[in-house]
């Protein structure tokens, strides 16, 4: 073939071909616009996500040489089990303080409770004395009610006294007088009964 026709022939397609590639490109463009207005929450999405995670992986970084630096040598020759995670660590100490403050309570109250002996014992001594300060002024209130009845009574004798006349004791020759005197006079009051013990 000649040169010419070869070159006309390749012209021809190559002119063909942009006609359809235009189109196509066209289109392409669009999708991708499309795709990108579709996509734009998604590609925003795995950006950060990309920040995040590495920013999460200098994080752990640091964290991982903070604790080879904080753990002793003994630790790294003997770890141990497992490594308590912030939480744990958290709920450790609030146990522990919440331990520390039923201790500090249960002293409070075995405190408490031996006050509370001390004052038992003491309400019981108070109430015996009461007892027997209740008894002793009833035995008092009734020593003071006899002696009222004896001064009454003591009264009235001394009164009556000074109401009688006053008599000088007799002595031993005035009532053998007196005997005799009644004596005589019973004989004068009953002389049959004499006369009749002489005639028998």
């Amino acid at each position: 073939m000649d040169d010419r026709l070869l070159d006309t022939i390749v012209h021809e397609l190559d002119a063909q071909s942009n006609k359809i590639v235009q189109p196509i490109m066209k289109l392409i463009e669009i999708l991708n616009i499309d795709i990108f207005v579709l996509l734009k929450d998604e590609i925003s999405a795995k950006w950060e996500c990309t920040y995040k995670c590495r920013d999460l992986s200098e994080q752990v970084w640091r964290l991982k040489k903070q604790l080879r630096e904080s753990i002793p040598l003994t630790d790294w020759i003997d770890p141990p089990a497992k490594i308590k995670s912030a939480l744990e660590a958290a709920q450790d100490g609030q146990i522990k303080e919440s331990k520390d403050r039923i201790k500090e309570l249960e002293l409070r109250i075995e405190g408490l409770e031996v006050q509370l002996r001390s004052l038992r014992e003491r309400l019981m001594r108070t109430l015996t004395q009461n007892w027997e300060l209740r008894y002793k002024c009833r035995d008092l209130s009734e020593d003071v009610w006899r002696l009222k009845a004896q001064l009454r009574r003591s009264v009235a004798l001394s009164r009556s006294r000074e109401a009688l006349p006053w008599k000088k004791p007799k002595t031993a020759l005035e009532r053998a007088l007196e005997m005799r005197i009644e004596e005589l006079e019973g004989r004068g009051k009953h002389p049959r009964r004499k006369a009749r013990s002489r005639s028998i």
